[in-house]
């Protein structure tokens, strides 16, 4: 049986939804955005991180996969996929900056 298309979402947590309206009109804004764009046509874009490695912040959350994308040098995405019958979703988990990112995860992706 053929699998029908499948659609692709993009969406946030809250709390990274904060950081993102919070950022509105700047230049990080616009770099996300972008990024945004590569995620919904391929969520899977990202470096993912092993599961060994995903922090517990991230595990309470019932996540088990986790991918780290960067959108400057100085920020990152942090966002895991999932999916359902007939939608395939990314959703943003975080925004974190590189001191951010590496007190997160211990070390550099």
């Amino acid at each position: 049986m053929v699998r029908p298309f499948r659609k692709l979402l993009v969406r946030m947590h809250h709390k990274a939804m904060e950081k993102y309206e919070d950022s509105r009109g700047s230049d990080t804004f616009l770099q996300v955005n972008g990024k945004l764009q590569y995620l919904r046509i391929d969520p899977l874009r990202g470096v993912p991180v092993p599961r060994s490695q995903i922090p517990d912040k991230y595990k309470d959350l019932g996540v088990n996969n986790l991918f780290k994308i960067a959108v400057s040098d100085s920020i990152s995405v942090i966002y895991t996929v999932g999916s359902n019958e007939n939608e395939i979703i990314a959703l943003i988990l975080d925004f974190l900056d590189n001191r951010e990112l590496n007190e997160i995860f211990s070390r550099n992706f």
